[in-house]
């Protein structure tokens, strides 16, 4: 008999990863975008360089009215979802991937402060404070 899962996309970890520094960018742009002030960028760049980074925004933020700016991050948050991957919290960067681990749905879970790689999982009803070292 075939599992009844609640998520029609299932990423590997390999997936996951590999979608980190994009997501990495899409968040440092909607930080900068919203005016938010992540302590995540300070002193370094959204691929996690540490060369520091200029705002990969072609058109200054100052020049854009505050409603564009806002449809233009609820645009890049609706990019990530399209993705099948579930924003917790856009301030921290917080993300869940549905995934199959050892046979039973669980999300990997990553934020920002994870650095360059998922380093967690946890079931579907656990949450944050679920969250289990990978490996």
């Amino acid at each position: 008999m075939t599992p009844s899962w609640n998520f029609q996309k299932h990423f590997t970890l390999e997936e996951a990863n590999e979608l980190v520094g994009w997501l990495r960018e899409k968040f440092h742009t909607i930080h900068v975008l919203s005016g938010y002030h992540s302590p995540e960028w300070r002193g370094r760049s959204a691929n996690g360089n540490g060369k520091g980074t200029k705002d990969k925004i072609s058109i200054s933020t100052e020049e854009l009215k505050a409603e564009d700016r806002r449809k233009i991050a609820e645009a890049l948050l609706s990019e990530i979802e399209e993705r099948g991957i579930i924003v917790r919290d856009w301030r921290r960067g917080l993300v869940d991937f549905p995934a199959i681990v050892n046979g039973i749905e669980v999300f990997y879970c990553y934020e920002l402060s994870d650095g360059s790689a998922i380093r967690y999982y946890h079931g579907l009803n656990e949450g944050y404070a679920g969250r289990i070292p990978i490996g």
